[in-house]
């Protein structure tokens, strides 16, 4: 059976349209599977993926704690009282359907502990509104909050629910995941789900009102341009690799993307040059006032032999 911490984060769309099936779980990982021991297989009937998740994790000794990404586009602004939060209300709401949904999940019992409730922005138009969150916004929202509870310590493994994301939510979620899993060094203790894709449906949980996006119907939908999140990952892996002393195969490439921002080039490249002298065994150039080559390949600034890390 197993032991330790699981982080469980899942990115939620909107409940109440979902529909209860029995989930069967079968992880891949060798690593979680070996630990879930007889556990492998479990199958619970739920309208949500992740409470059978958690239930199961529990079942077989682990103590688990979830975070649920959710998006303020599930309440309808008009609806909200002018003193209060939009995204207030979209946390309530979450929590009122988190209760309906543990209530009728066979597997479910005593009272749903441990979860967190972070609501996103919106994307698109609903109820006749126009919700304008950005992805840059979204990927640093989850980021933070992942990485806060990770860094919070004692997590053996994480676990990322994308069963009911919304498109562009899930997206968000999922590099945020993993960017937050490379910083704390659990990448390889990392277990990505997804259920299979839900055909028909005859019961679900919650009450369901089709009245959700209002009434208008629409007739364009933008593309959004997900792929810069990728260069997220790829400059926090160098950023990992530079603090562990170990510069990564793509450093040219990495440094590229690095220059191309001001504020994290002044930041990061001094380190880098500082870490390359170190790893090349070149210990002389890190000393205040010694000789340097002045080159693009390689050169230890100013900035590095001032660097208060190193005086």
């Amino acid at each position: 059976m197993g032991s330790g911490r699981v982080l469980v984060v899942a990115s939620w769309g909107f409940p109440p349209a979902w529909f209860k099936f029995r989930y069967y779980l079968r992880f891949d990982h060798v690593g979680l599977r070996e630990s879930l021991g007889g556990l492998d297989g479990f199958s619970c009937s739920s309208c949500s993926s992740t409470l059978v998740i958690v239930s199961a994790l529990k079942a077989a000794g682990f103590r688990c704690d979830s975070l649920i990404f959710g998006t303020d586009s599930v309440i309808n602004p008009s609806s909200v009282d002018g003193g209060a939060s939009l995204r207030k209300c979209a946390i309530e709401q979450y929590r009122s359907w988190l209760d309906s949904l543990w209530r009728e999940c066979e597997c479910c019992s005593g009272a749903p502990e441990g979860f967190v409730i972070h609501v996103l922005p919106g994307v698109g138009k609903y109820f006749g509104w126009r919700f304008g969150g950005t992805l840059d916004y979204l990927f640093n929202s989850v980021y933070t909050v992942v990485l806060s509870k990770l860094l919070s310590g004692g997590y053996n493994w994480v676990v990322l629910d994308l069963t009911h994301g919304i498109n562009f939510q899930a997206i968000t979620t999922l590099y945020a995941t993993v960017a937050a899993s490379v910083t704390t060094d659990l990448e390889d203790r990392l277990v990505l789900v997804n259920s299979e894709p839900a055909v028909g449906g005859r019961e679900r949980c919650i009450e369901f009102s089709k009245g959700r996006g209002g009434t208008e119907v629409t007739e364009s939908l933008s593309v959004i341009d997900v792929s810069r999140l990728q260069e997220v990952i790829k400059l926090v892996r160098y950023i990992k690799n530079l603090l562990t002393l170990n510069p990564s195969a793509q450093l040219a490439r990495a440094t590229k993307e690095v220059r191309r921002i001001k504020e994290l080039s002044e930041a990061v490249i001094p380190i880098q040059e500082y870490v390359l002298a170190l790893t090349n065994a070149l210990a002389g150039p890190t000393f205040p006032n010694a000789y340097c080559l002045d080159s693009e390949e390689f050169r230890v600034s100013d900035k590095v032999l001032s660097n208060p890390c190193i005086d």
